[in-house]
């Protein structure tokens, strides 16, 4: 993960190289840690890039702070992606210098990536009106163009999520169809068998053709989903009912659950708002956390057993079981959709990166990180945000809080 932010800084770094070049460009990784540290930037501080890579930048990304002003007209925003300011900077000797200073938060699937930070050494005012006539513009069309790559970046890595969820899926699918088509052979051989007995009558004929269609139409159901789920569409937001969603899912995923001796505990809350999201997105969204919860139980079942196995083993152990929950509910403003386990739980320690890219605790070549980050995103895109409560080995529950569309 953090290899391939590094690289997306990088090419940051190229797209600023139209700046002047006494410019001090400085890029840092999200905890205003440095990692771009060019000439302009040794030139005006005093430090070389060895000396402060990967150390605390000199500059903080606060848009209002003890020595930065955002000028009389300019209403400040903790909350803003960008600003510009004169201020003051201390040099390696001490020397206090007048710059102005453009700097952008950087953004990707709704996470904050890292902080661009030009700097311009204001004692020449030939440079600070040249500055203050141009500049603004330049760094404008930069993060412009740079939105417009990650946006279509963040596309294709949503694309490539979804099919690989398909291809997780590809088993329980199978399922899924091989069930009602179970159904139609048993048919189709009882009403054989009666028709060689003599004992086909119209009214059996019919009823048993008319249990044929509704297998087949449950069939075409989840070939059509299947179909859609997969489409790579731009993304279109509309009324969206969380339920409908979940019972979608389960046209993927419920046979496969079974499979792994899954038990559902689903209480869906029929009066809920809608919301606005793009249904195919949302169903991705609650196919990572279902596919999650069960690899979290799969490996939980493991410990269990070797537990079972000892001389004395934790009652909670005795009693454990596969189970997942769903429930739906409206909180004040926003519908919630809770979905928990019975794994392991989450450790401590790595609560606070499970949401960040290619972050994962699965074995190599089962699973891409990408999940629990891309949901996120998503999920921040509608207004919403996720959360999560954990406990080691008694389960995890995340929490999906979607505004609600009033009447």
């Amino acid at each position: 993960m953090r290899r391939d932010s590094i690289a997306q800084l990088r090419k940051i770094a190229r797209l600023v190289r139209n700046a002047p070049s006494h410019s001090a460009i400085i890029l840092t990784d999200r905890n205003n840690r440095v990692i771009l540290w060019n000439h302009g930037a040794k030139k005006l501080f005093g430090f070389r890039p060895e000396e402060v890579i990967g150390r605390e930048c000199p500059i903080d990304y606060k848009p209002v702070g003890q020595n930065l002003n955002p000028g009389e007209n300019q209403a400040p925003d903790t909350e803003a992606d960008s600003y510009s300011c004169r201020t003051t900077i201390a040099t390696r000797d001490g020397k206090r210098l007048t710059v102005y200073i453009s700097a952008s938060r950087l953004r990707e699937s709704g996470r904050i990536l890292g902080h661009l930070f030009v700097v311009e050494d204001l004692t020449d005012e030939m440079v600070q009106e040249k500055l203050c006539l141009t500049f603004p513009d330049d760094l404008e069309r930069i993060v412009k163009k740079r939105t417009d790559e990650l946006r279509e970046r963040d596309a294709q890595i949503i694309q490539s999520a979804k099919m690989a969820t398909l291809g997780e899926m590809a088993t329980g699918v199978a399922h899924e169809i091989n069930q009602p088509l179970g159904g139609i052979s048993l048919i189709t051989q009882g009403l054989l068998r009666a028709l060689h007995k003599g004992k086909l009558t119209n009214a059996m004929l019919e009823d048993r053709l008319n249990a044929i269609t509704a297998q087949i139409d449950r069939i075409n159901k989840i070939i059509t989903h299947l179909r859609t789920f997969g489409r790579q569409t731009p993304e279109s937001l509309s009324k969206v009912h969380v339920n409908r969603s979940v019972m979608d899912v389960f046209d993927f995923v419920g046979q496969q659950l079974k499979n792994h001796n899954i038990k559902l505990d689903i209480d869906l809350d029929e009066k809920l708002s809608y919301v606005l999201a793009d249904s195919n997105r949302l169903e991705q969204v609650l196919l990572n956390m279902i596919t999650n919860a069960r690899d979290a139980m799969d490996e939980q079942e493991k410990r269990v057993r070797h537990l079972l196995a000892t001389r004395h083993p934790p009652q909670w152990a005795v009693n454990w079981e596969k189970k997942l929950f769903i429930r739906t509910y409206r909180d004040s403003g926003y519908v919630v959709i809770a979905i928990g386990d019975t794994g392991g739980g989450i450790p401590e320690e790595i609560r606070d990166k499970i949401f960040e890219p290619f972050f994962t605790t699965k074995e190599v070549n089962k699973g891409t990180g990408l999940g629990l980050s891309i949901s996120y995103g998503i999920i921040r895109e509608y207004g919403g945000d996720i959360s999560l409560v954990t406990e080691i080995d008694q389960g995890s529950t995340f929490f999906i809080r979607l505004p609600a569309l009033e009447a």
